[in-house]
C-alpha cells in the first residue's frame, strides 16, 4: 500500500526518516521538503496508515 502524509514544518530529515523506518512493515519511504510530502510505502499486513500516523504524531511531528 502506498500512502502520501503532509508533514507541518519537515525539520531533520534524518530523524523523521528514522522515525518512519522503525515502524514495522515499512518498505521504503521518499521525503520531500519542499512541499512537506511524505510518500510511504508499507505492507498492509504488519501496519496501517493510521498506525503511522500515530507513531509520527506521538514522536513530535505535525500531520495535516
Amino acid at each position: 500500500m502506498k500512502g502520501v502524509l503532509r508533514v507541518h514544518k519537515i525539520g531533520n530529515v534524518n530523524k523523521l526518516k528514522r522515525d518512519i523506518t522503525s515502524i514495522e512493515g515499512v518498505i521504503a519511504l521518499y521525503i520531500s521538503k519542499e512541499s512537506e510530502e511524505v510518500t510511504v510505502i508499507f505492507d498492509e499486513y504488519f501496519t496501517t496508515l493510521d498506525d503511522i500516523i500515530d507513531k509520527l504524531e506521538n514522536d513530535g511531528h505535525i500531520i495535516l
